[in-house]
């Protein structure tokens, strides 16, 4: 009878680690007018106690709220008087689920202003870049994808690290034929993605780039990196943070799309970035640099688009969800503008 009843015991085990957690609103858009109340749904798979934490983007948390949920599901309601993101994360031991609500996005206003030399010194950076010949190398790699050609590639750049990632392009793709995305990472220590390749099959064909962010070796295996992590990298954030000249990140702008030509990028006539939170204008930086961030990725980053053409989503077969209400924030894919 042990048995049995140690069966029962594992399967009730088994259950409990199944809770999942989601989060919506009421407005598939997720967009509000300041002073306007949103309603926030917390679904539960299972009976579960949930903590709810309402915040303005992840700052000023308010105090967390502990309820159960017997029924499925919840409803909480809140509001932003002011234009920014009203976040709620819901959390309940391993299991955690955010939404955001959208308040006048397009009114809220830079933390600070533009230092008066800012465009003369990013014309300084790519100058300088310029000069620095773009010679690349394309290592074949397998991939389990059909259809595609997967490559490790290295592009030469400023600051002595490459740009490092991941290519991939359908086979017997033809020049300027097709679009191109590029993946970037997160804060973190780790190889691109191989298994971006796979989205040379998206679209009728593309070419797909996956780099990491600090221009370092990929496939290596997992200890390579937690010893970078806890070595060389280990803090990188505050690295050189007490000058613009000397930041760390400003390496990381340095290898961005434009660098990525020599990996053939030449072929697209359309670029996108599925962006990763070092990517975007919502990446923490030091108040020396932040700004430089928001303006390079606006200004000098954003891809070509014809004129006339409309902004276009990508990947249409995915949920076309505000990047601000999916369950990580900026895993939706979306064209820059």
């Amino acid at each position: 009878m042990k048995f049995p009843a140690l069966f029962f015991l594992l399967a009730l085990a088994a259950h409990a680690q199944q809770l999942t957690l989601k989060v919506t609103t009421d407005r598939p858009d997720a967009m509000y007018k300041a002073g306007e109340t949103a309603t926030f749904t917390i679904e539960a798979s299972q009976p579960a106690e949930v903590t709810l934490v309402f915040s303005q983007d992840g700052v000023k948390p308010q105090p967390a709220k502990k309820v159960t949920i017997n029924e499925g599901k919840l409803a909480l309601t809140s509001k932003l008087d002011a234009p920014g993101f009203l976040q709620l994360r819901a959390t309940s031991g391993k299991a955690t689920a955010l939404a955001a609500a959208a308040y006048d996005p397009l009114q809220i206003k830079p933390s600070m202003p533009v230092p008066d030399d800012f465009d003369a010194f990013w014309a300084a950076q790519r100058a300088a870049l310029a000069k620095v010949p773009l010679k690349s190398t394309l290592t074949p790699v397998t991939t389990a994808v059909k259809g595609v050609e997967a490559f490790d590639a290295q592009v030469e750049c400023l600051g002595g690290k490459p740009v490092s990632g991941y290519f991939g392009r359908p086979q017997g793709a033809k020049p300027k034929s097709l679009p191109a995305i590029l993946h970037v990472h997160g804060a973190g220590v780790r190889s691109s993605g191989l298994g971006s390749v796979s989205w040379a099959l998206n679209e009728g064909g593309m070419l797909s780039l996956d780099i990491n962010a600090h221009g370092i070796p990929n496939g290596k295996p997992a200890e390579f990196y937690t010893a970078l992590q806890n070595g060389e990298l280990k803090a990188y954030r505050a690295h050189g943070n007490k000058d613009r000249e000397t930041v760390y990140f400003k390496g990381m702008f340095l290898r961005l799309p434009h660098r990525a030509a020599g990996m053939g990028w030449q072929n697209a006539h359309r670029l996108w970035q599925q962006p990763g939170r070092l990517s975007g204008p919502r990446s923490r930086r030091t108040r020396r640099t932040r700004h430089l961030h928001l303006r390079w990725c606006a200004r000098r980053l954003r891809p070509h688009r014809q004129p006339g053409e409309p902004h276009q989503r990508l990947a249409q077969n995915r949920p076309q969800r505000p990047r601000w209400q999916t369950g990580r924030r900026g895993a939706a894919s979306r064209a820059l503008l």
